[in-house]
């Protein structure tokens, strides 16, 4: 018999995409006692167990044997708020631990389930799960009736959001920081089709999802409409918990100002000209009239 929740809980995925707006709508949803997120936004359980992100494992197993490595052989205080940081993350390490078998997803489930109170809604927003297989979407989907959120954003315009981020964990400086979103924008064009694969690939995501979880089960959003207040009574209803106020203007991980060079952009819409085509075919009217025309 698969792995179920306890009959009041249920799951809520939200699979990306990207630099669409996630961390705002965690923000968001975080201030709703009857939602429950772990300590980790990205819990990255589906895809490292489907072997899409092993660098990511890796980077938590390091982040483990370094903490513990600090650790003083002194009694006393000292170890307090190491021993703390490690328990979170070993914790987090141990919903990899699941046997193969109905019962796998085990750990995960505890993992998400601790704490929780009194909220019935558990939330793992991942935006990695966009990578995900519709094998992978399928075994989400056992855990009990759970829903799924896919947040899209112009194409072009999240992939420059990308580059960004990207060239923001290498510089801080103005100057380096520009010129590092264009080393990275013109790496991707030298390396044609997969420079353009993965997070970009959005039709990919929505196949994949709608192959294994019933569409009444996927509530899809965009980006450039979602800071309204009727965008979040949406994903309320959708959700099933009492309307948030929204707080207009705010913006979570905002990246830096930097326009994207025509000659760029081009190419970049060329490359993602068919998942435009792919989404306006599959939403029309709903799809955001800020999207590129060409």
């Amino acid at each position: 018999m698969a792995v179920k929740l306890p009959n009041d809980v249920s799951m809520l995925f939200c699979v990306g995409a990207q630099k669409a707006g996630t961390s705002w709508l965690f923000d968001m949803l975080s201030k709703n006692p009857e939602c429950h997120f772990t300590p980790y936004k990205e819990v990255h359980y589906f895809n490292i167990i489907a072997g899409l992100s092993e660098p990511i494992y890796r980077g938590r197993l390091a982040t483990a044997r370094k903490v513990a490595g600090k650790l003083d052989y002194r009694l006393g205080p000292g170890n307090a708020g190491l021993l703390r940081r490690l328990r979170g993350v070993t914790d987090l390490l141990e919903i990899y631990t699941g046997k193969q078998g109905p019962n796998r997803h085990a750990p995960y489930l505890n993992y998400m389930l601790k704490d929780r109170g009194t909220a019935q809604i558990l939330c793992d927003f991942t935006p990695g799960y966009s990578l995900l297989r519709p094998e992978d979407f399928a075994q989400m989907e056992t855990l009990g009736r759970s829903k799924f959120i896919f947040v899209m954003r112009d194409p072009v315009a999240r992939l420059w959001s990308m580059i960004k981020m990207q060239a923001g964990l290498n510089t801080d400086n103005d100057d380096t920081f520009e010129q590092a979103c264009h080393d990275i924008g013109w790496a991707k064009v030298k390396m044609g089709r997969a420079g353009f694969a993965g997070r970009s690939d959005y039709r990919k995501t929505v196949a994949a999802m709608e192959a294994s979880v019933p569409v009444d089960r996927i509530q899809y959003l965009f980006y450039e409409d979602l800071f309204s207040q009727s965008s979040m009574d949406e994903v309320c209803g959708f959700v099933g918990i009492s309307p948030l106020p929204v707080e207009p203007g705010k913006r979570i991980n905002e990246g830096k100002a930097l326009a994207l060079p025509d000659d760029l952009a081009a190419i970049f819409y060329k490359h993602l000209t068919p998942q435009y085509e792919a989404m306006r075919e599959k939403f029309g009217a709903r799809l955001p009239a800020k999207w590129r025309q060409g």
